[in-house]
């Protein structure tokens, strides 16, 4: 039996969400008998490197499994240089959208002795029996990547069709009702929240978007029956009051998504939800969405991204500025508040294509919007593009969030974007109408300040 510690490693981060990731990995590493134990540094305020060495101290581990994002790839160099002062014999291994965008950028640490890329609920067990000392071939561990002779190989993905022998997450390990009130949509009716996964996968091929190298093209969907198990788990041991779906693509079947929510209302499971990651608009109609509503969710969340049909069709959308106009009345005329996902700065943009984007959103019966500049994601087409032409020499993965400038398109300033960003904002939330909607959302003193300081850092004076 191994001793593996799964890390959020220290960031600051407005997104203090349940792991879910790292409690897939660990339910899969029980399955093989291996003791596993998450430490997210977030939700434990884990914020300084003394602190974060002082818990290691107190933990027996063999191997060191990591969650990165590349815009925390500096934070984790300094976690994996303590990790190796407190057991300098630790196997370290990196999992998540870096690896998975850029594998050949997977070893950005020389201390680190294995990485994956994609999905490695299979694949992490398998390596940590070989770690054991089991007869397994590296070669034959799917998304593993490795070393042979001095040479990186990348092993080839899988993408387990069937996601019910996932099981269900270890909540045990990352209990809900120990989270803040911060949940990824920022609001919510009731706390405590729980986020869970539905599907997986994207059939789309926006230009900006990475999870296709997480999740796949192919959508694959978890069975209903145990998705309800899950729920009832979530209701009855930790008092959750309130899921939201965190998929990128829940509706794409809506005859799932209708049985699904016919099983919420037959099961009585009365709590109300939404799909925080957003939902793809034109896969709406009204029949999906009045059952939708029926069984509980409140908000529909829809993925806009511009006000300009040419900025759409760069990014490969497949979505019309009239479509969206035609389906957020309907999300309205079915009774649900509706918000929108823009992106700002998009290589194309211009400063007339953004401030017809803001106008859009103004014009839209929107109930929030969230404005977030252009992020190039490694790995992502539009980064592929900007990277060939030479765009990208001095970037900044630090700043691979939406609050931040990573990226400036021709003829604007970082101060330009940064102003029109805080623009959209202000001219969208100062409005009296939303001003008092939003206000009447907020739970708690507790949820008031994350809030706070979600809007602190997009409207933040540094870029």
């Amino acid at each position: 039996m191994m001793k593996v510690l799964l890390i959020r490693p220290v960031i600051n981060t407005i997104y203090v969400t349940p792991p879910l990731g790292l409690a897939w990995i660990a339910t899969a590493l029980r399955k093989n008998n291996h003791q596993v134990e998450i430490i997210d540094c977030p939700k434990q305020k884990i914020m300084d490197w003394k602190t974060f060495k002082n818990v290691l101290e107190k933990k027996s581990f063999d191997v060191v499994g990591m969650s990165a994002y590349t815009l925390d790839l500096d934070n984790i160099k300094i976690g994996i240089k303590h990790i190796k002062q407190v057991n300098p014999n630790a196997k370290i291994v990196i999992g998540g959208p870096h690896p998975s965008s850029m594998p050949h950028e997977a070893f950005f640490d020389d201390k680190i002795d294995f990485a994956f890329k994609g999905e490695s609920e299979i694949g992490f067990p398998q390596l940590i029996d070989y770690i054991d000392g089991k007869k397994i071939k590296l070669d034959k561990i799917p998304g593993l990547i490795w070393k042979k002779d001095g040479n990186l190989v990348i092993n080839e993905q899988l993408f387990l069709e069937n996601l019910d022998e996932l099981g269900i997450p270890a909540w045990d390990l990352i209990p809900p009702n120990e989270y803040p009130q911060a949940p990824h949509g920022g609001f919510a009716k009731r706390f405590p929240v729980a986020p869970i996964i539905v599907s997986r996968g994207c059939p789309y091929t926006c230009t900006f978007c990475a999870v296709k190298d997480v999740v796949g093209l192919k959508m694959r969907y978890r069975g209903i029956d145990i998705v309800i198990e899950e729920l009832k788990l979530l209701k009855e041991k930790y008092g959750v009051k309130e899921f939201h779906i965190e998929d990128d693509n829940f509706t794409m079947n809506r005859l799932y998504v209708r049985k699904f929510c016919e099983r919420l209302i037959e099961e009585k499971i009365n709590l109300p939800w939404f799909c925080a990651s957003g939902l793809r608009i034109d896969s709406l109609n009204e029949k999906l969405l009045t059952v939708m509503k029926q069984s509980g969710c409140y908000t529909a969340s829809v993925a806009i991204e511009s006000g300009d049909n040419k900025i759409l069709e760069d990014m490969k959308k497949q979505l019309t500025v009239e479509t969206v106009r035609e389906k957020v009345r309907l999300l309205k005329r079915v009774g649900f508040e509706v918000k929108g996902f823009f992106i700002i700065g998009f290589p194309t943009d211009t400063k007339e294509t953004i401030n017809r984007t803001i106008k859009f959103a103004l014009e839209l019966p929107l109930d929030g919007a969230q404005f977030g500049n252009y992020i190039p994601l490694p790995g992502t087409e539009s980064y592929n593009k900007l990277k060939a032409s030479g765009e990208l020499e001095n970037l900044d993965y630090s700043k691979l969030h939406t609050a931040s400038v990573p990226y400036v398109p021709k003829g604007m300033t970082t101060k330009d974007l940064k102003n029109l960003q805080r623009y959209a904002f202000l001219r969208f939330y100062l409005r009296p109408r939303i001003l008092i909607h939003n206000l009447r959302q907020v739970r708690s003193l507790g949820h008031f300040k994350a809030l706070t300081k979600r809007l602190t850092q997009y409207l933040g004076v540094r870029a």
